[in-house]
């Protein structure tokens, strides 16, 4: 799964599965190989093992992520791990960064120190972990830094960072190299900006609003709501394509929309509680972060309340598929490859130790849990038009889930569509594939929201 050397190729840290299921990493093992005897030591195992190891150039520590929480089985398949250095000689592990409420990677081990990756809200960070155990960022401006690479002696540095409203470009040693922003600016009409409000339990919530750079402030504009999935990940406020690949922002924008892209509970970078508060709370717990962010909008004047949508893919499309049904704020919904019954795809899925760590036990020992969670057992309540995009290849949420859906709304009465991509799995990696979903949910939200009586802007 990931693997690491000493400088002077000797030694090789490696992480590996047991076998080429989804589900086999969840079970991963650590290992050094000797290169100069050949001899394999298994160094770690029965711990829940992060995705990125590192190895000191000498080849005498490794730094891996390891999770806080063993002994729950269930939650421990939920993000929540934080960096652990074992010394091969002594066997003595530290955690230096364990009251830190976040959760880190290893990148690269150098003679200054670790550099470590970490999400830090909406911004992505970067810095060095020195001998003495102490952090130093490498910045401490808002943006995310989506790769960096280093020198062994710690004194050179590359990084792909993106400041808020810009697309990400390359620095080294803090010059910036490229100019992808020049390039681009001229086809960008939107601005984002982080945005707070209080949900029902008085917690705060933030989210991404993009708008456009002239927008009217005197009047109150149709909204399109776009949930991230994951729901370990979230929405940041810098330019991406290919986070929103099936989500035109942009033309979105150019006609008369504003998008709100919530960071609902679940959501990585708000501390391992916020990441956790979504567990055996699916569906409810997010369609209220997400609904009481759309009324606060709609309070400040901004949105129109007759005019609203929302989509999203995976997670985003199972919570859009839950809050489509469960409220008739929606005047349309766009679900991508979203789970519809939570049973379907506990028993269908190439991943069903992911339901396991939400909904905390099998269908046939908590069926409550399942149907509460459930868009499809609310299915009589639904109103909203939808669009439904699967692909029929998908592993991780199978198209049933797909079918069931179109099913409970078509025996309501309630329009929908389904668009099935032949030979598509999870996602696609065609450009044509993205560039018609794409233009379907452009083209649905337009006809179902703007009414065909609005302008374009």
């Amino acid at each position: 799964m990931d693997f690491d050397l000493s400088l002077d190729g000797g030694r090789i840290i490696f992480l590996a599965s047991p076998g080429p299921d989804a589900d086999d990493a969840h079970k991963a093992e650590m290992y050094l190989l000797n290169k100069f005897t050949g001899v394999v030591q298994k160094i770690e195992e029965s711990r829940r093992l992060g995705g990125q190891v590192s190895m000191s150039p000498e080849g005498t520590h490794i730094c891996y992520t390891v999770s806080r929480e063993e002994k729950d089985y269930y939650r421990t398949h939920i993000p929540d791990s934080t960096l652990e250095i074992h010394d091969l000689m002594t066997g003595e592990r530290v955690q230096p960064l364990s009251e830190a409420d976040s959760t880190w990677m290893p990148i690269c081990w150098t003679e200054q120190g670790i550099l470590v990756k970490w999400q830090d809200r909406t911004n992505g960070r970067i810095g060095l972990i020195q001998p003495d155990g102490n952090l130093e960022p490498y910045s401490h401006e808002d943006g995310y830094t989506l790769g960096a690479s280093i020198s062994s002696d710690g004194h050179h540095l590359a990084c792909l960072k993106a400041h808020p409203n810009e697309t990400a470009e390359l620095y080294v040693d803090g010059v910036k190299v490229t100019d992808e922003n020049d390039l681009l600016s001229s086809k960008r009409i939107s601005r984002k900006k982080v945005i707070t409000w209080s949900n029902h339990d008085g917690e705060t919530i933030e989210g991404v609003l993009s708008i456009p750079e002239d927008m009217e402030r005197d009047r109150a504009h149709p909204l399109l709501v776009l949930v991230h999935g994951g729901p370990n990940w979230a929405s940041f406020p810098f330019q991406s394509t290919s986070f929103n690949d099936k989500y035109p922002v942009e033309s979105f924008i150019a006609q008369g929309f504003i998008v709100l892209e919530p960071n609902y509970r679940g959501s990585t970078g708000y501390g391992d509680a916020f990441m956790k508060a979504n567990a055996r709370n699916l569906g409810i717990g997010d369609h209220e972060d997400i609904m009481s962010g759309v009324d606060a909008l709609v309070e400040q004047g901004i949105v129109d309340p007759d005019a609203v949508g929302i989509m999203g893919w995976s997670q985003g499309g199972f919570i859009t598929a839950f809050s489509s049904i469960y409220s008739n704020r929606f005047k349309a919904a766009s679900v991508g490859g979203g789970i519809s019954n939570w049973v379907t795809n506990y028993t269908t899925t190439d991943l069903p130790s992911n339901v396991l760590s939400y909904l905390g036990d099998t269908p046939w020992n908590d069926p409550e849990i399942y149907a509460k969670s459930s868009p499809i057992w609310y299915v009589q309540s639904a109103r909203t038009p939808t669009l439904i995009q699967h692909g029929e290849a998908d592993a991780r949420v199978p198209v049933e889930n797909a079918h069931e859906l179109y099913k409970g709304l078509k025996d309501q009465g309630v329009e929908v569509e389904f668009k099935l991509f032949k030979g598509m799995g999870y996602s696609s990696d065609h450009p044509k594939v993205h560039k018609l979903i794409m233009e379907q949910n452009l083209e649905w939200f337009t006809r179902h929201i703007l009414d065909g009586g609005r302008q374009k802007r």
